[in-house]
This record gives structure tokens, sequence and C-alpha cells, in this order.
């Protein structure tokens, strides 16, 4: 821990605070998530056992004490001030503290069997004695005064050409080419690339910049920097990840239109940029708007079991090549991790030479005497021609709409009022559905299983049906976009999402269908 750099933290925010303790909370493993909750206000209160603190001759927790939060790699992030300390036994904690706690699901039980496991290996590897819930427990409340701002991972634009180039001149060891990096030859270099460079901003300075591009084979990354007042807080390691997510991305829109089949997984975590290990169904705009360039369409299957993960891929695989277009499985954290029975399917034979050659005419088998060269590209210079080419993938794709659209439908048909949620978020809404009956209140479930081609006739006729629609999703709110352009404006469609990784309570949805929806 470098006790100078904390000082020059403290004093860029408030040079009065001279007493404070600088610390990460829990383990190297689990810091970053933790202080991340802090900075976002989730986090408002921690807890320690009274018998450690007397037994390690440690002062207790003052209201008004100043703390300096760190990250796993022992970077100062924000400055908080204990506004409450009170001393409860660990069998009297209440529900609304453990929500101030803000880890997990925020409930009690969760709370209680964390700080438990805790507790209990404190308590043996520490002072060598054993662990009741009659113990006391010191529960420090705080709030965040300062904190330092969040960067954010941003496409670069010719206009940030000024601020880039003071950063690249600043940067010991960064070559720069008179021509190519003028602001003209950036400009163009944007051009022929214009989704995969990037700069990272904390508040409105420039603080990192990373240049990626392609030619159709290749991937490459130049002039990559961070400035050095801002280095060793995963700055860099953010800028490269978006850059290969792009350029990932510009892969598949090639694969698009050159009419290739293919199927891609995708098991979503939190972000945005490197984010968290924890589930979230923030990938939904990526998938189903595109995220390289071009008017095109990926077929999107967003499974809900581990049975639906094993049965997909024969599925994605063969609307692949049906319609000679990439589809991706669609999943979530929660399903890319769950362990359930499933019944693999049985393992298809490889397609001989000869199979394929009948079978995919298209394929680039060799020159044929019966037929022309197949070519397989998505390059055409002529505006013309490639306007045809457009036309045609619309047709496909307004084919696909037609034929292809799944769902779920599950206690509909007496619906008063719908839960639409996909993956694992529509399994936890069965049981707020089952909740939300108990009470009295008629609540469906409509599953999409196809998230593109979306299910818009569907979800629009129930809108003749039901009073209101709550679409529930591990997201700030991505696809309620497509139930709100579903239903036009004739009911009431709201959102429901947890961020960052956390599962919610079916409880919790239930309560959101009853404040948002029904009052």
């Amino acid at each position: 821990m470098d006790q100078n750099q904390i000082r020059e933290f403290v004093n860029k925010y408030d040079p009065s605070i001279t007493r404070y303790e600088a610390y990460y909370y829990g383990y190297p493993e689990i810091a970053d998530e933790l202080c991340r909750l802090v900075m976002e206000g989730e986090k408002r209160a921690t807890t320690g056992l009274l018998k450690l603190y007397e037994l390690e001759n440690e002062p207790l927790p003052r209201e008004g004490d100043y703390s300096v939060i760190l990250d796993s790699r022992e970077q100062p992030r924000c400055i908080t001030r204990i506004s409450r300390v009170t001393q409860v036994k660990f069998s009297d904690i209440t529900e609304e503290y453990a929500r101030c706690e803000g880890e997990g699901d925020k409930s009690l039980a969760y709370w209680k069997e964390a700080h438990r496991q805790v507790f209990e290996r404190e308590c043996r590897e520490d002072c060598g004695i054993g662990f009741t819930e009659d113990m006391i427990c010191v529960c420090e409340e705080f709030d965040v005064v300062y904190k330092e701002e969040t960067v954010v991972i941003e496409v670069m634009k010719p206009e940030d050409y000024e601020e880039i180039l003071d950063l690249w001149l600043n940067t010991p060891g960064m070559g720069l080419n008179e021509s190519d990096d003028s602001k003209e030859g950036i400009t163009a270099y944007l051009k022929r690339n214009p989704n995969t460079c990037f700069v990272a901003r904390k508040g409105a300075r420039i603080v990192g910049v990373i240049l990626s591009g392609h030619d159709g084979r290749r991937g490459f990354i130049h002039h990559t920097a961070v400035a050095v007042s801002e280095r060793k807080q995963g700055i860099g390691s953010a800028l490269v990840d978006a850059a290969l997510k792009s350029l990932k991305q510009e892969g598949i829109s090639y694969i698009a239109g050159a009419e290739l089949p293919c199927l891609i997984v995708n098991v979503m975590r939190g972000g945005p940029g490197l984010g968290t290990i924890q589930p979230s169904q923030a990938d939904y705009f990526q998938t189903v708007k595109g995220g390289g360039h071009g008017d095109y369409k990926l077929i999107a299957l967003a499974p809900a079991s581990v049975q639906e993960m094993a049965d997909f891929v024969a599925l994605g695989f063969e609307l692949a090549f049906k319609y000679r277009n990439p589809a991706i499985i669609l999943a979530d954290g929660v399903i890319g991790q769950m362990m359930e029975k499933v019944v693999l399917p049985a393992q298809k034979p490889r397609r001989t030479e000869a199979e394929v050659i009948e079978q995919c005419p298209w394929a680039a088998t060799g020159k044929a005497k019966d037929r022309k060269p197949n070519i397989i590209t998505s390059l055409e210079l002529k505006p013309e021609a490639m306007e045809i080419n457009n036309l045609r993938f619309q047709a496909k794709y307004r084919q696909i709409e037609e034929n292809e659209v799944r769902f779920e439908e599950i206690n509909c048909e007496d619906a008063e009022y719908l839960i639409i949620a996909f993956g694992s978020m529509a399994r936890i809404g069965q049981k707020a559905m089952e909740l939300a009956r108990e009470k009295g209140i008629k609540v469906g479930i409509l599953r999409p299983i196809t998230l593109w081609p979306f299910p818009t006739k569907a979800i629009a006729a129930y809108a003749d049906k039901v009073k209101g629609m709550l679409v529930t999703e591990l997201n700030a709110g991505q696809m309620i976009e497509d139930v709100r352009l579903a239903v036009n404006g004739k009911i009431k469609v709201e959102h429901f999402g947890r961020l960052g990784g956390i599962v919610p309570d079916p409880d919790e949805i239930v309560t959101a269908l009853e404040e948002k929806i029904i009052k």
C-alpha cells in the first residue's frame, strides 16, 4: 500500500482530512466488486464483531471517522464518512440493515449466511475462539463523501484528435508518423474503422486511447496509451477489451455480409467494459441491434435452462445453414454456470464432401465443371449492386421473421397482467407469477425464445387483452424497447431490472408489478 499515493488522493478532494484509515473490503477476490457497490451507493454499511475488536485491541469506529476505500490493486477509489455506529447481536440484525450492506440479493438470509462464514473463519483463525449468534456486532453506516470520477469507454471521433495527440506526445516511447498520425490520417483511419477505435474519458478529460482496425482478414491494434497519472486502474485493459470485442463484432458483420452459416455462443456477464464475472443480460442491444456495421441481423436464441443450452446448438446450426446467416445462443451467467440434469442429443455425423456439395451448392468446394466458380465475399464496390445485395438480405430477414419466431406462454389465458422475460429471468418470473396468483393477481408469463426474430405480433395481440406488462431483465432496460414498440402505446409497459450481477428475488418482481403496473 502506497501511503504517499493515498495521501495525495485525500489532498485532491479535501486536505483538511488528516485522520483516516485506508483498506479494501473483504478479500482481494471480491474487493473490486465491493468497492464498486460502495461508489454506486449500493453498499452503505459494514459490520465487524465486537469480540474481535477487543481481542485485537483495535479502537472502535466512531461517527465522523473517514476511510479511504481501495480496490484489489490497493488503489484509492473513494472516501467515506461514518454517519452512525450501533452495537447489535448477530441474531438481532434487521432486514433494513442487511439492505444497507448492499451485498448479494440484499436479503437478511444472504447477509447472515455470508457474515456467518466470515465471522466463523475470523474467530477460528485469528483468535482461536468459536462463533455464536449471541455475539455483538459493531454496525457501521457511512456515506460516500468523495469518489474518483468514473472512467467511460467511448468510440473515438475525429474531433477528439487534438486531445489524443497531446496524450500520445506525453506518453514515453510512443512513436508517431507525420502523415499517418496527422489529423487527416487519423480521420481517414476512423472512416475505414468507425467502430473499433476508443477513448477512455474521466469526466471531461481523455485519459486513454486505442486505435484498432482490420483489413478484412487480420485485426490490428495501434497507438494504445493511458495517461501516466491514471495508470494501474485497469483503463488499458478496458480499452483492449473494447477493441477486441468490436473487432469480433466486425467479424460477425462480415460473416453476415458473406452469407456464411455459423453459431456463436455468448454467456453474458456484467459490464460495461471489464465489469464483473457475475450474471447479466446486458448484451441484448449488442446482439439484436447489431454491434458491427451494416444492415444485418443475427438469429438469436435465448435459453432458459441447461437443457435448452444443449438443444439450441443443433437448432442454431440448423437455422444458420437454412438461411445462410449467423446465429447466436445468448445465455446469461445464471444459465451458463448452472448445474442441471440434461439429456444430450445424439451426435450428428460429419457431412461428407459429397453431401456438402449437394446440400450447400454455394460452398467454396473447388471449381466444378457444371457451374461457375463460387466466390464468398461481402465486398461489392458498385453501390447499385450493393443495394441489390441489401434488398435480398432484407427479403431473407422478412422470411425469417415470418417463419422462425419462437416464444413460450405460461398462464396467459386468463392473465390480466404479463411478465415478459427471457433466459433465467423468465424462470424467476415463473415463481413471481405463482406468488402473485396466490395474492389474487392474475399474472402470466411470455418468454421470448428468439430475441430476433422477436415475438412482436404475439406481444401486440396481448396489448388488447391485459392491463399492463412488466419487462424484467438483468440490465438497465433493453428488451423493453422492443416490447414498447410492439404494444405501440396501447397499455402501460414498465421495466424492472438489477445491475452488476445481482439476481432479484421473485418477491422483488411481485413488488415491482404492484408498484409500477397495478397501482
